[in-house]
């Protein structure tokens, strides 16, 4: 038998395989040969994941770190700490962006001056040490998220347990400020004993959950009179420095924390937010986009995967130019005996690295377009999409 602690116990035979409480594998009768392992799913050219989670996300939380006042207290009082005030400076108004599910919205999309600064994770259940390690972060601007860049270093990480919705572990996460603007920050949270959550079914092997936030500085929204924003961009422009001008408000009329004309809420809309919008006006190249991405683009190519994991859940990797309706098998080397744990992992990481391989072209060619147009727009999408990252 051996341990995996991202499943209950399932004990195989030659015929079944069964549910119990422990965390092993086992199996009954002489097994002297992978050839049985195979047969009962074990294929490393295919995929076999049973993933049982022991927690789940129930939160996915956008806030204004450093906004408001110290005196009197406003939002989480202008301070950069990882704290209990952060909870007053939650934008609930917006909600993440979950990849597969249509096109992204101002709903998604953060107006905040100092750009996305700080998001809150909420996980419910039972669940190990969880640390920075336990996620990645990308930014970009495309419906291409694999050809994104890694993001910056986060500057604060947090677990207040018991903080989050329903008694959850509210995980929070700050940024410097201006670190994370005018693109869009992609999360992953990682499948694994630390986070508790199983694999994600349709994405890449060890990713438990992968969301998004958009930074658009200065923008309104459609709400905006005569809002320049469209169903593709988050548009900063005149309408919205109009709507700032015509909306002025002082700290004593309460603004709240949602408003779309307190662009650096402190609490008060005036010419400081108004200033900011004229000079923050964008173009076609700097426009934030609304994405509109598949979760299978939102999944990393890189090996973020924990061994056991990998090893249960490698997938096939088509041939260039073959029919992808049929698995394509990895070319990696055929396992004999009874083969241990580190043999599986080992034999599932080669066939992984083969499968990154055969994809990082596509990946450096979609960078290159990139840096040749120096934009964003509907010909790079289409020609990324050429490339199947779109």
């Amino acid at each position: 038998a051996f341990h995996n602690p991202y499943t209950s116990n399932i004990t195989f035979d030659q015929n079944a395989y069964h549910f119990g409480p422990n965390a092993h594998f086992n199996w009954a009768g002489s097994w002297n040969s992978w050839t049985q392992w195979r047969a009962l799913g074990f294929d490393l050219n295919g995929s076999f994941n049973l993933p049982v989670s022991t927690s789940s996300i129930v939160g996915r939380k956008l806030f204004y770190n450093q906004s408001g006042t110290a005196s009197p207290s406003r939002y989480d009082g202008n301070n950069a700490a990882i704290n209990s005030l952060d909870d007053r400076a939650i934008a609930t108004d917006k909600v993440a962006y979950i990849p597969g599910t249509g096109a992204a919205t101002f709903a998604n999309v953060s107006s905040y001056t100092k750009g996305i600064n700080g998001i809150m994770i909420d996980i419910a259940g039972t669940h190990g040490t969880i640390t920075a390690a336990d996620f990645t972060f990308r930014v970009g601007n495309n419906n291409a998220p694999n050809s994104w860049a890694a993001a910056p270093a986060p500057s604060g990480f947090s677990v207040r347990a018991g903080a989050g919705t329903g008694g959850s572990d509210r995980v929070e996460i700050t940024w410097a400020n201006g670190a994370i603007a005018k693109k869009w920050l992609e999360v992953i949270v990682k499948a694994n004993a630390n986070t508790g959550l199983s694999q994600l079914s349709g994405a890449a092997a060890g990713i438990g959950d992968v969301f998004m936030w958009g930074s658009a500085p200065g923008d309104a929204g459609p709400a905006a009179t005569g809002s320049d924003d469209t169903a593709t961009n988050a548009t900063v422009g005149a309408p919205d420095e109009l709507e700032v001008r015509k909306h002025y408000a002082t700290a004593l009329t309460n603004v709240p924390i949602t408003s779309i004309r307190d662009m650096n809420r402190d609490a008060i809309i005036d010419g400081n937010d108004e200033l900011f919008v004229r000079n923050n006006n964008t173009t076609v190249t700097t426009v934030t986009k609304y994405l509109n991405v598949t979760l299978a683009s939102a999944s990393p190519e890189g090996d973020i995967a924990d061994p056991v994991v990998l090893a249960l859940s490698v997938a096939a990797v088509p041939a260039s130019g073959s029919d992808t309706s049929t698995a394509q098998p990895l070319d990696i080397p055929q396992l004999s005996g009874d083969p241990s744990i580190a043999q599986i992992s080992d034999h599932a990481a080669h066939g992984h690295s083969q499968q990154h391989a055969k994809r990082s072209k596509s990946v450096v060619e979609s960078d290159d377009v990139a840096a040749i147009l120096a934009s964003d727009d509907s010909l790079l999408d289409d020609v990324l999409a050429d490339l199947e990252l779109g």
